[in-house]
């Protein structure tokens, strides 16, 4: 569910990416039903090319999150970057919350939770946060308590909670103070799964049923479904769903619907998944949605391109739709066992990127996955790199242990793909 509150109370290395790709071409513009256009673009997955990385991104920048005591962080369930700070959200039980400099420094954490502290700012666990950067605050929502714990940027000092009335666990914050939530609730419970939008003055309620009633008892949502684009707009995907949503303060609109020949699942396996016993619904994704597309994993719109990707068949595609001239761009990585001998690939096997910083994309990796990844090269190409002792890669090699904090790979995209 969605839910709109508003607050008036130089290296070069060539590593390999898993690159997604899906060709679609524009047909003609469909009204929606508040009356705005929504564009059709046809998926032709046949026509992917499998492509270096180095195609794409200009440069490569390695930032490895300094390691102490109070920043130890076993995952990265989420991230955010600004121009001054790297923000860390941990995705393991407690759900802490650490502040690096762009460097990588660690600077503070906020770690209230429940089991180590009592008293103002205290939280249960934390589901989601987002970077107020007008107000100059860190936001964390708290589903158990249905609360949103506000923490100062600069120094991460608690100043307030606000009541969500909700069990809420992913948000967004629009211009004029309004939020977006998005429940990770079972059809049974009110509202669920589907988008809401409340930022009117008396705290009504709109709300948009964007999935089918036979996916009511799934649930739909696991990444955060919210994308931020380049022109402030806000888009929105759900699992299972073809569509890109735009939402605003006006309402939720598909901006995009991907269309492509089996590629996504029939209605009658979703049905059947919908049917199925919890302890089963494995199977069925095994058997029945294992050769289909279920997710976009990732969505970032530029002023000429929109970039979308997604698994498939053991593949990691990614497209580039050039929306003045409605062209496509459609890449295919299968992993680093098809990496040329007379190349340098830095490239693991990249799942999905973070988050965006503004043309860079961003990608974290745990320091045993860069090692296991290094050792995996030949002599000849590990000779290679570490032939300059200058260069960025092999600096970050020489000086990771395994249990070190993430590693974030900033990738910059070149422009014609901006």
């Amino acid at each position: 569910m969605i839910l709109i509150y508003s607050k008036k109370a130089n290296h070069r290395f060539i590593f390999f990416f898993v690159i997604l790709c899906f060709l679609y071409s524009c047909q003609p513009e469909e009204m929606t039903s508040s009356g705005a256009t929504s564009e059709v673009i046809n998926l032709n997955i046949n026509e992917a090319v499998e492509i270096n990385y180095d195609k794409i991104f200009s440069e490569i920048e390695y930032v490895p999150l300094e390691t102490t005591p109070q920043s130890l962080a076993s995952d990265i369930f989420a991230t955010h970057v600004n121009d001054d700070k790297i923000y860390l959200f941990k995705g393991d039980l407690d759900r802490s919350f650490h502040i690096f400099d762009r460097s990588g420094k660690f600077l503070f954490n906020i770690d209230k939770s429940s089991g180590k502290q009592r008293g103002p700012g205290t939280y249960y666990r934390v589901d989601d946060f987002l970077v107020d950067e007008s107000n100059d605050m860190i936001e964390l929502i708290d589903n158990l308590q249905k609360r949103i714990f506000k923490y100062d940027n600069g120094t991460g000092a608690f100043i307030e909670s606000v009541n969500t009335s909700q069990p809420y666990k992913y948000f967004y914050k629009l211009e004029d103070d309004q939020y977006v939530y998005r429940s990770n609730a079972g059809c049974q419970n009110s509202e669920s799964n589907f988008i809401h939008f409340s930022g009117s003055t008396n705290g009504e309620k709109e709300s948009y049923h964007l999935i089918p009633d036979y996916l009511c008892n799934l649930n739909i949502t696991d990444n955060k479904p919210f994308y931020p684009a380049s022109n402030g707009e806000l888009l929105y995907t759900e699992r299972y769903n073809n569509v890109i949503y735009s939402v605003s303060e006006n309402g939720v609109d598909p901006k995009y619907i991907v269309q492509a020949s089996d590629v996504w699942p029939p209605k009658e396996s979703l049905q059947n998944l919908a049917r199925t016993d919890m302890s089963d619904k494995i199977t069925v994704l095994n058997n029945e949605l294992s050769n289909y597309v279920t997710k976009f994993s990732f969505i970032a719109d530029y002023e000429n391109h929109l970039l979308y990707t997604f698994s498939y068949r053991g593949g990691y595609y990614w497209n580039f739709y050039d929306k003045k001239n409605q062209k496509n761009k459609s890449y295919v990585f299968h992993g680093i066992d098809r990496a040329k001998p007379n190349e340098i690939n830095l490239g693991f096997r990249f799942v999905r990127p973070v988050c965006r910083y503004k043309d860079y994309l961003v990608f974290g990796f745990q320091p045993y996955q860069i090692l296991n990844y290094f050792e995996t090269l030949s002599a000849d190409i590990r000779a290679e790199i570490t032939a300059d002792p200058n260069n960025n890669f092999t600096q970050l090699v020489n000086n990771l242990d395994r249990n070190d904090n993430p590693v974030l790979i900033f990738a910059k995209l070149k422009p014609e793909f901006l």
